[in-house]
């Protein structure tokens, strides 16, 4: 496992914030934590692809829609990109779904705090974000 994971785990252990480690098939490392808000529910995954701090939140599938609803979708993802400054909305059309991503700066000093932050700002936007798509999807 690499030091990042390991430090993020250990943040979230301290701040009694449930969480659970794993390897993918690529090797890369994470934190996953399930979360809930007002409006919707996630896991967000802790990426860690290296010992030297390369760190990124990933939200996979945080928001499914069908194929006609591509560009609505889209043009949701664009707004929200413009209204947040560090999250990014990606909409995938092989598989019709919506990640969220941040990027943790490589110089951060101490990842498990910056994690743990991260994890607070999110779910203070996905509710905001989940409502957007959730208009786009259900507008007529």
């Amino acid at each position: 496992m690499y030091k990042a994971t390991e430090e993020i785990y250990e943040a979230f252990q301290d701040a009694e914030l449930h969480c659970e480690t794993a390897e993918n098939d690529e090797g890369h490392t994470y934190v996953r934590a399930g979360i809930s808000t007002k409006l919707t529910s996630f896991n967000m995954l802790f990426i860690s692809t290296d010992d030297r701090n390369d760190v990124s939140m990933r939200i996979f599938n945080f928001v499914r829609f069908e194929e006609e609803k591509r560009g609505s979708v889209l043009f949701a993802a664009n707004k929200l990109n413009c209204m947040f400054r560090y999250v990014k909305f990606f909409v995938d059309f092989d598989d019709n779904t919506v990640t969220a991503a941040m990027d943790f700066p490589v110089s951060c000093d101490n990842v498990g705090q910056t994690a743990i932050e991260i994890l607070f700002r999110m779910m203070d936007i996905s509710d905001e974000a989940y409502s957007e798509f959730m208009k786009a999807i259900w507008a007529s």
